[in-house]
Formats: structure tokens, sequence, C-alpha cells
């Protein structure tokens, strides 16, 4: 009995000694100095963007003055050049700017070059981020970047046409967010626009450039086929059959008036851009265009922009379109200190501070945290606001890396303009197209080992 209280006395000594051990190691730590590190932080953007990421960089710096951050500020030009030479030779910085255009590049090497994010989730709250927007920036399991903020594809009207249009015919406006329209009523109206307006106005056009051509058709494509027209192991879904009606498609809104004529899209298609006098004049009805343009537009058309519904095209669960993160945060898998590279970026994602320092310079926050922020501060508003928050609640999750590979997309726009000028028949172009496409893909997967 001695004995057995002997050794309770012992294990509780021992127990409160090593208590009394961890709470001075706790007290220690916690009214210590932290340990001092200092991380490199590389984007691109114009003076407006960087003095804006600068100042969010500095708010960081003077909350967490352990951490020394070095800006690294860069123009667009020749950006994809550095920073690839800086992964393959050691000398990339901690945290930096990637584009979607170039993760394919760098996404399945064997050697990983961006870090799993997933193994400092320790340091990052991503619990704000809606998965959609999130998914962007997965393959095979590993999160390899965190965008920058929410880009995506939303349908809206041009107020000034379409009141017009009301004022001249009675008819109603386009369905907005709450309401539905199969993509059946988006042609018909459409072609009653372009009859009761005149000749040279049109209700649709898709964004006035190559990659809004580019946006529309791998949308139509994608709902046609059913799925993600490349999938998220450089799978192609479609069928020539499926590209044959997008063409044939395409080539039906031209010709009835719906979309601009053969003419202008062609000087669209091959870089000239004339869009803004008709948008000015109110003779353009709607338009398929990123998040992140909406004020623009709205700008150039001198008259605000109204979201409208996603028409049903082909998939009746999926009535919205992709959240394609322009840019994503990453950061270099041999960073001498990836925890503070992972602070910083927790820090730009979900303090209100550094949501402030942004505003909407970097685009819409990739956040819940964020965007609540700027909207409380009456920033993030009117129909930027609703076109993001209506995306981010319709969106598909599927995008990958793929949907915007430039050989393919080049495949698709030089044979969309032979079809559209009559030079070659949808059928034909479907045929070479889907060969070609199947070409590039294998060799991708082959490049990948996917």
């Amino acid at each position: 009995m001695k004995r057995t209280m002997k050794v309770c006395f012992v294990l509780l000594a021992l127990t409160l000694v090593s208590a009394n051990l961890f709470a001075g190691g706790a007290t220690e730590a916690a009214s210590g100095t932290p340990k001092e590190s200092s991380i490199s932080f590389m984007w691109w953007g114009n003076e407006t963007r960087n003095a804006a990421t600068i100042k969010a960089a500095e708010s960081f710096m003077q909350e967490n003055p352990e951490v020394k951050v070095t800006n690294m500020p860069n123009p667009f030009g020749g950006y994809h050049d550095k920073i690839l030479v800086q992964l393959a030779n050691g000398t990339a910085p901690d945290l930096f700017c990637y584009s979607t255009e170039w993760m394919t590049e760098v996404g399945f090497e064997k050697e990983p070059l961006l870090l799993d994010l997933n193994t400092v989730s320790d340091y990052i709250d991503l619990s704000s981020v809606d998965p959609a927007v999130l998914s962007g920036g997965i393959a095979n399991g590993k999160l390899l970047g965190v965008p920058t903020a929410i880009s995506g594809l939303s349908f809206a009207y041009y107020s000034n046409a379409i009141d017009a249009y009301m004022k001249k015919t009675g008819k109603s406006a386009p369905p907005t967010v709450g309401q539905n329209w199969t993509w059946e009523e988006f042609l018909q109206y459409g072609k009653e626009f372009h009859d009761a307006m005149g000749d040279d106005y049109y209700f649709f056009e898709y964004g006035g450039d190559y990659s809004g051509f580019d946006n529309t058709f791998c949308w139509m494509l994608s709902e046609i086929a059913g799925a993600p027209y490349l999938d998220e192991k450089c799978n192609v879904t479609f069928t020539e059959a499926d590209l044959k009606k997008t063409f044939d498609t395409l080539v039906y809104m031209t010709e009835n008036g719906i979309m601009p004529d053969k003419d202008y899209q062609v000087e669209v298609l091959s870089g000239v851009n004339s869009r803004d006098s008709i948008l000015a004049e109110g003779k353009i009805g709607s338009v398929l265009h990123w998040t992140s343009n909406i004020q623009e537009n709205s700008t150039k058309a001198n008259a605000p922009l109204v979201t409208m519904a996603y028409p049903v095209l082909g998939r009746a669960e999926n009535d919205g379109v992709f959240v394609r993160p322009a840019q994503f945060w990453s950061i270099y898998t041999k960073s001498k200190d990836k925890i503070a590279a992972a602070r910083l970026l927790d820090y730009i994602l979900i303090s209100p501070t550094a949501a402030m320092d942004l505003k909407l310079e970097r685009g819409v926050p990739a956040t819940a945290v964020g965007r609540k922020t700027l909207s409380d501060a009456g920033i993030l508003s009117g129909s930027i606001a609703e076109a993001t928050d209506y995306l981010v609640a319709s969106a598909d999750t599927g995008y990958n890396w793929f949907i915007r590979v430039p050989t393919v997309l080049n495949e698709i726009n030089n044979s969309y303009v032979n079809v559209l000028l009559g030079k070659e028949s949808s059928a034909n172009a479907a045929k070479r197209v889907h060969a070609a496409i199947v070409k590039i893909t294998d060799g991708m997967r082959a490049d990948y080992k996917l």
C-alpha cells in the first residue's frame, strides 16, 4: 500500500513538473521574440495594382514585424519567361503570382515546382473560398494555387439598348438573376430584338476580342457535350457532332442578326476592335464577358449593365458557367520559409486590412471575408457584386487548366472563320478540328504522363 502511494506521488510529481515545463515553454514562446524571416513576393501589374499590392504587403509587415517582405512588382511583358527560368534554376520568389494559362507547364512535373498548399493548411484559412473558386488550382489532389480574385463569365444586357427595345415594342427585359430561360428563348429574343431595332442592331456579342470568342465557343461546346470539353486529364469529351452543332449555332446567330455580321467578327478575331462606337450608340443588346470587365463595358456603353440569367443550353443541372482563376497565388516548393510565405498569403486572402488596401485592383476578392469587407465599405456593389454572387452560386466546379490550351483554341478560331466565310463546311471543319484536338491532347497527356 505504501509502495503504491509512493509511486502515485512520484507520478504526480512528474506530471506537475511536465506541466510546468510545458507551461513555461508556452509562456516563453508567447512572450519571446518571434523568429525573424525574410521572404520575396512577386507579381505583375500596372502602377495602381502595384501600389495596392505593395500597400497590402506593408500592412502585413506592420502587423508581423518579424517578417520582412521584399516586393518584386513586374510588368506583364516577359513575366512568363522570367518566372519559368526562376523556377527552373532555383531562384523563384517565395510567394508569386502565376497565370492559369501556364499551369500545365509546371503543374504535372515529377518534381513539383509549386508547393501543395494543403501542406501548409495550418497557416492558410481557405474556409471562406467557395469550392467552385478553389477547384481551379487543384490537380491530382494537390492545391497548387489559390485564385488571386474571382473572375468568371457572366451574361449581361446593356440597359440603354434594351430600354430602347422595350419602349419601341412593349416587350419585357431578358430574364435576370432568380429567373430562368432556355437557349431557344435566348435565340428568339435575340432575333426579335434585331428585327425590331434594325439591321445594325445586334442582341449579343462576345466581348469584342479574341478571347471573348474563345470563352463563348468553349462554353457552348461544353454545354452541348454535357461536360467541360476537355477534362482534368486532358481527355476530349466532345464528338464531331457536338463540334459541328457549335459551329452551326454561331453561324445561325450571325445569319439571323443575333450576333454582329461576318465582317465585324472577322475583324475582331484578327485583332481589330470596332465595337466601342457601336456600344456607345446603344446598338449591342447583351454580352458574355468576365465579371471583371463589367465596369469597363458599362463605361464604354455609357449605360448600366444588368446581370442576365444564364440561358440553359445543354446541361439543365448546370445553369452557370465556370469560374476561371485568371491568376493564382503560388508558393515555391523550394522556398526557405514556406510558413512565412503561407502567412502572407493568408493575410492577403482574409485580412480586412488587406482587402481595403487592394480594393478591386486585383479583381473581386476570392474569399467571402474579402467580399464582405468591400461590400460593407460600399466598394463592392451594384452589378459587379450581383454578377459575382450569381456566378459563385451557379458556376460549374469542373473548370480545369486544359480549357484554354492555346494550340487547341487556335484550331477552333481559325476553323470558325473559314466556316463563317463559307470557305469550309461545318461538317468538314468539325471532322478536321476534332482530329487535330485529339492529336494535340494525346501529345499533352504523354508529355505530362497523365
